[in-house]
């Protein structure tokens, strides 16, 4: 097999020294999509910052992505916004909540976001109950909970505003 037409993975991440609570980082991750005639790539750049610990915190990261089609390369003109947080109940369990603010991009499924946000986090719960996890009524609260809480979320904020 040729190494042309072998699809890669790279992903990538510096972490400078901890000051105090913070942390600042910087990445990227590219993936290679080999073809017959013509290959491609896409990715991601990215800087991060972290106050917290291990236990508890919070992370806003900045970053590009990119897309690569034979020999040219051709960043995105508007950044990505993450924001995400991570509060540790017990050993095995977490509060995770990430939101990711892509530049203004049509959605081309037109669909709810309460459906979509709903439809992947059952989808979730379902392969970690499949693969042995336990569900309870937490777990499902938040499956059926957080789509409609962001569409509300994202109505008020576009109805304070705009």
């Amino acid at each position: 097999m040729q190494f042309d037409n072998i699809p890669i993975v790279l992903s990538g991440k510096f972490s400078l020294p901890e000051l105090g609570p913070a942390r600042l980082a910087t990445g990227m991750m590219y993936i290679s999509v080999p073809g017959q005639s013509t290959s491609f790539g896409a990715g991601f750049a990215f800087g991060s910052a972290t106050i917290g610990n291990r236990f508890t915190h919070f992370t806003a990261s900045l970053g590009w992505g990119y897309f690569r089609d034979e020999n040219e390369w051709d960043f995105a003109e508007k950044p990505i916004l993450v924001l995400a947080s991570n509060i540790r109940v017990l050993n095995s369990f977490a509060v995770v909540a990430e939101y990711w603010l892509p530049p203004e991009v049509d959605d081309p499924t037109n669909l709810p976001i309460a459906l979509v946000r709903a439809t992947l986090e059952i989808s979730v719960v379902s392969v970690g109950w499949y693969l042995g996890g336990t569900v309870g009524i937490g777990t499902l609260l938040f499956a059926f909970g957080i789509g409609p809480c962001v569409a509300l979320g994202l109505y008020l904020v576009d109805k304070i505003f705009n």
